[in-house]
C-alpha cells in the first residue's frame, strides 16, 4: 500500500480499462480470444498487486461461478492466491502501535505469515499465558486507499455490467457498505460475537473467540483453532468428506433461513476442518444480515424444488424482491433452464455433489442466454452478497467432493427449521 494516490489512481484506472476490453461483448458469447484473455490477466495481476478493494472485487468474482465463461472465471482464479505480505518488521512495528504495553503479552510471533489477504494479513503467536493465537495485521492506509479505490472501481463495474446483469448503483453502494466494515477490527469482533451466541446450539461448529484486550479498529487477536486446510480435506476418507460437506451446507442454510446472519465471504480459505467432523469458520470481516423477505421466500423456493412444485417459484422469488422491471414475476419459460439443471445436478439419489463435468459450461450457458430479458430484470442489492455465498460454496463443496441424497439432506435439515 505505499503507492502515491496519484500512482494508485493511474494502475486502477489502466487495470479497468483492460477489462473493459477483454470483456467487451462477452455477455452472451461463451468464447474470448487470445488477446482479450491475455489483456485479462494482466489487469488481474495489476488488482492482485494494488491490494485492498481492487484485489477485494476481483476475488468476489472469482467465486461466482457462471459468470463468465470458463477461461475468465480462471484467470480471475488467480486472485484467490495470497498477495505479496508486509514486511515482517512492518509487521511488529504495527502491532506496537496498535496495542502498546499490551503487545508485551504476545510472545513467539511467526515472521512468516498463515496468509496475506486483501485487506491485511495474519500471524501465529502465543499469550504470556500459553495459549495460541492468531494476529490479523491491516495494510497500512487501507480506509484513505479505499476512498479512492471506490471511485475508480465504478469504472471496472461498468465493464463488468453487460455480464453481471444488474444496475451498477446499487451493487457499488452495497460493496461499499461491506467493505467499509471489512476494514473496521471491532465490526468484525463484534460480529464474532453475534455469530458465536448465534450458533453456539450447535456444537459441530467451530467460531475462533476475539480477544478484545489485544485487538483495536485495524488489528485483532484471536484464539487459535487448528484444523486441515480445504485442499488437504479434500484428500481424506469419503466418509469424512460427506460430513464435512453436509455441514457447510447446513451453516449456509441455517445462516439465511433461521439466523438471517450470512458469513458473507465463502473462499476456501476460510474453511477449516477437523477430523471428529466439525467444521471451523474463520474471517468475520464480511457477515451479511439477510432481510426477512428473501430468507423467508429463498425457503419456500427450495421447498418448492424439493417438491417439484415449480409453478410457484415466480411468486416466491417476486416476493424476495426479483421480478421484472414491469412488476410482472419472472416468466416460467426464462426459469425453466435453471430448474432443470437443478434437478439434473441434485437428482433424488445419492450422488457427488455436482459431479457432473459439464456443470460450469451449463452455468455459463444458463447465465448467458435470453440476455436481453435477464437486463429487465430487478434483483435488490441484498442479494449480491447471498448469492456471492451460494456460488463460493458451490465450487468449494465441489472440490470437496461430498457423496449424499442431497434432496433427502436439504429435507431433513428444512424440518429442522422453524
Amino acid at each position: 500500500m505505499s503507492d502515491s494516490i496519484f500512482e494508485r489512481v493511474w494502475k486502477l484506472g489502466g487495470a479497468a480499462g483492460r477489462i473493459a476490453f477483454s470483456l467487451a461483448g462477452a455477455a452472451g458469447d461463451a468464447a474470448i480470444n487470445a488477446t482479450k484473455l491475455a489483456s485479462l490477466t494482466k489487469a488481474i495481476q495489476s488488482l492482485s498487486e494494488l491490494k485492498g478493494a481492487p484485489m477485494k472485487l476481483g476475488q468476489m468474482l472469482s467465486l461466482q461461478e457462471g459468470m463468465f465463461p470458463p477461461e475468465v472465471q480462471k484467470a480471475f482464479a488467480q486472485l484467490r492466491k495470497d498477495a505479496e505480505p508486509l514486511p515482517f518488521d512492518h509487521v511488529v512495528e504495527i502491532i506496537r502501535a496498535e496495542l502498546g504495553e499490551r503487545s508485551n503479552q504476545l510472545m513467539d510471533i511467526d515472521p512468516t505469515p498463515l496468509g496475506s489477504a486483501s485487506l491485511g494479513q495474519v500471524h501465529a503467536a502465543k499469550l504470556s499465558d500459553g495459549r495460541e493465537v492468531v494476529i490479523k495485521v491491516q495494510y497500512p492506509d487501507m480506509r484513505r486507499a479505499l476512498r479512492t479505490d471506490l471511485a475508480v472501481l465504478r469504472t471496472i463495474l461498468g465493464a463488468l455490467s453487460p455480464v453481471m446483469n444488474v444496475p451498477m448503483g446499487p451493487v457499488l453502494k452495497e460493496i461499499r457498505t461491506r467493505l467499509l466494515e471489512e476494514i473496521d477490527y471491532a465490526h468484525e469482533a463484534e460480529n464474532i460475537r453475534q455469530m458465536r451466541k448465534l450458533f453456539a446450539d450447535l456444537d459441530w461448529i467451530c467460531i475462533p473467540e476475539a480477544i478484545a484486550e489485544l485487538s483495536t479498529p485495524t488489528l485483532i487477536t484471536l484464539t487459535r483453532v487448528r484444523g486441515l486446510t480445504h485442499s488437504e480435506a479434500a484428500k481424506e476418507d469419503q466418509s469424512l468428506r460427506n460430513v464435512w460437506g453436509k455441514r457447510i451446507l447446513e451453516f449456509i442454510m441455517r445462516s439465511v433461513f433461521e439466523k438471517q446472519l450470512l458469513h458473507a465471504d465463502p473462499n476456501a480459505a476460510n474453511l477449516g476442518f477437523l477430523p471428529d467432523g466439525r467444521l471451523i469458520i474463520y474471517d468475520f470481516g464480511c457477515v451479511k444480515r439477510v432481510p426477512e423477505a428473501i430468507a423467508v421466500n429463498y425457503k419456500a423456493i427450495v421447498r418448492d424444488l424439493l417438491e417439484r412444485a415449480n409453478h410457484t417459484i415466480p411468486s416466491h422469488l417476486k416476493l424476495a424482491g426479483i421480478h421484472m422491471r414491469s412488476g410482472d414475476p419472472v416468466s416460467h419459460s426464462f426459469l425453466e433452464p435453471i430448474l432443470d439443471f437443478y434437478a439434473d445436478t441434485f437428482p433424488d439419489r445419492e450422488v457427488g455433489f455436482a459431479r457432473s463435468p459439464d456443470v460450469y459450461s451449463r452455468l455459463w450457458e444458463i447465465g448467458s442466454r435470453d440476455f436481453f430479458e435477464s437486463r429487465n430484470i430487478v434483483f435488490p442489492p441484498d442479494i449480491l452478497f447471498i448469492h456471492r455465498t451460494f456460488g463460493g460454496h458451490f465450487g468449494n463443496l465441489r472440490a470437496l467432493g461430498p457423496v449424499a441424497n442431497w434432496n433427502d439432506f436439504l429435507r431433513s435439515v428444512l424440518s429442522q427449521i422453524a
